[in-house]
């Protein structure tokens, strides 16, 4: 009700331009004024909404607060009366409990109107005197005094030179002893002048000899105030000044080029990235694209920028001396008023960035125990290889491992002694393996042996891994054996992971059903039995 009482204080005393309107909440049409507000007629125009009765150039302040008025209950703007362009002050209050509306109150904005009449005496930034050939001033107009605050019986009689800056005497009397040799010329210089408040103006002055005017010799000084122009271009100047200090301390390269296509700067760092000179000019864009592995992606992306306005960021190879380096360029178009002006580069050395991201990528695709390839690691090989066409020279062939026993390692010796079996698993699956074929740990104790190696024979790789594995076992105490049920399956036309997974994994539980175990007879005694020594995961592991 805040909202409200706002809109009624603001009733109590309209005045005679003060307007109010009832507005639907969702579609700011003028609805009925309801009775519960009791608003005089008199106060409510004949309009069609708020915005007809305001100037174009302020409409949107009232859009802005009746927007305001919708979401936060209340909303106010500096507007103007399209009548005669009265300043005033719009009120937008959502009384919508228990009014049902929003109000907008339009008042005299007694503040702005007040500021405007401030505004009309400022002091003026243009003045003018009378000086004799002798540099006496002679008269002066109205706007100097309200300008420089002297009044004519201050000034006149006195040297000009009382108004000049110190620092300033040397320059203006070298301009005006060139002003008194030139007759109908003039000169025209900057030069501080000082108020009578003792603050010092920076002006134009402009000095007009007509001492040839036989009636009334004299030089008529024009000056205009340009202080505000100084203190910007000073400003401006700093600015840029720090704007250049940080843009060739940037660790990123950038680089500019004008309309034409011609090189308007670059910093120091773009040549660093490209290992170019300061005096390449126009030829960094040629050893742009020399320095990159892929010259025509680029040269595309500097087409796309220039005709069709598009921002483009590529990551980008660049080949110098010694490793190729990796970089992200980004090209942006400079537009004025949808004209072209000219193309922004940004290049940053992105190796190292790349590399940890790689790393940490790699990480992700890699089982911490054990080191081989996880489920996801190994989901993306194989994807990419039935991705290819089937090649004839290759042999792809999944084989699915299962120990068995595995349990009891757990049970009995402890996860940490489980933990050493599954590396000594691994290991031993991997050292069986040839490059290219990888071995992925998908589960707790099942693996993947990717067979890619043409070479590679499946039934010799099983044979060795179950005797690897088989000779994998505990003292006579513990009486606990591990073995390796295995199924195998070769890539099929339209195969796809998950159905060649499928096959091995169904021809394993085969394997295990077969009781492969049972039929061997019992185990090996300790002792020499021909495999591969592949370590001692439990302290007392035979592997001989």
């Amino acid at each position: 009700m805040e909202h409200l009482e706002r809109v009624l204080e603001l009733l109590a005393e309209p005045g005679d331009d003060a307007l109010v309107i009832a507005l639907d909440p969702t579609t700011a049409a003028v609805v009925e004024m309801p009775d519960s507000l009791d608003i005089s007629s008199d106060l409510v125009p004949d309009a069609d909404g708020p915005l007809d009765l305001l100037t174009p150039d302020t409409q949107g302040q009232a859009v802005v607060a009746f927007e305001h008025a919708r979401r936060e209950g209340h909303g106010s703007a500096r507007v103007r009366r399209i009548e005669d362009g009265r300043p005033m002050w719009l009120e937008i209050a959502d009384v919508t409990e228990p009014h049902g509306c929003l109000i907008a109150v339009l008042v005299r904005d007694d503040e702005s109107e007040q500021s405007e009449r401030q505004a009309t005496t400022i002091a003026p930034r243009r003045c003018s005197y009378r000086l004799s050939a002798a540099a006496i001033i002679e008269g002066i107009d109205d706007d100097l005094t309200a300008m420089l605050g002297w009044s004519a019986d201050e000034l006149i009689g006195e040297s000009v030179m009382m108004l000049i800056h110190p620092d300033d005497h040397e320059a203006g009397i070298v301009a005006w002893i060139e002003l008194l040799e030139q007759p109908g010329h003039a000169t025209r210089l900057r030069q501080r002048f000082r108020t009578k408040d003792g603050n010092w103006i920076r002006c134009e002055c402009t000095d007009h000899n007509l001492l040839d005017d036989e009636s009334s010799p004299h030089v008529v000084a024009e000056l205009i105030d340009v202080s505000r122009e100084v203190a910007a271009e000073a400003a401006l100047q700093r600015r840029e000044t720090l704007r250049d200090r940080l843009y060739r301390a940037l660790p990123t390269g950038v680089l500019v080029l004008d309309p034409d296509g011609a090189v308007a700067t670059a910093n120091d760092r773009w040549d660093e990235l490209l290992s170019a000179t300061s005096d390449s000019g126009t030829d960094r864009i040629s050893l742009l694209l020399e320095s990159v592995v892929d010259p025509d992606t680029v040269r595309a992306a500097i087409d796309a920028a220039t005709n069709a306005g598009s921002d483009v960021d590529l990551e980008i190879d660049l080949l110098r001396s010694g490793p190729v380096r990796h970089a992200d360029l980004h090209i942006r178009p400079i537009r004025e008023r949808e004209t072209h002006v000219g193309l922004l580069f940004t290049l940053d050395d992105s190796t190292e960035r790349r590399a940890t991201a790689d790393a940490l990528s790699a990480q992700m695709r890699r089982d911490v125990l054990t080191g081989a390839l996880n489920r996801r690691g190994v989901e993306e090989f194989l994807d990419d290889r039935l991705g290819r066409p089937i090649d004839e020279r290759e042999r792809l062939t999944v084989l699915y491992l299962d120990l068995d026993g595995f349990k009891s390692v757990n049970d009995r010796r402890g996860h940490a002694v489980g933990d050493r079996v599954l590396r000594a698993v691994t290991e031993s699956i991997r050292t069986t393996l040839s490059p290219p074929d990888v071995v992925a740990r998908i589960g707790g104790d099942e693996f993947l042996a990717i067979l890619i190696d043409r070479t590679s024979d499946p039934e010799h790789i099983v044979s060795m891994i179950r005797s690897d594995v088989d000779t994998m076992r505990f003292g006579e105490a513990a009486g606990t054996d591990l073995g390796v049920s295995v199924g195998r399956a070769a890539r099929r036309p339209g195969d796809d992971f998950d159905s060649l997974i499928a096959r091995a994994d169904a021809a394993m539980y085969r394997d295990k059903r077969g009781s492969r175990r049972a039929s061997d007879g019992p185990p090996p005694p300790l002792g020499p039995v021909g495999s591969r020594n592949v370590g001692d995961p439990f302290g007392r592991l035979s592997t001989t």
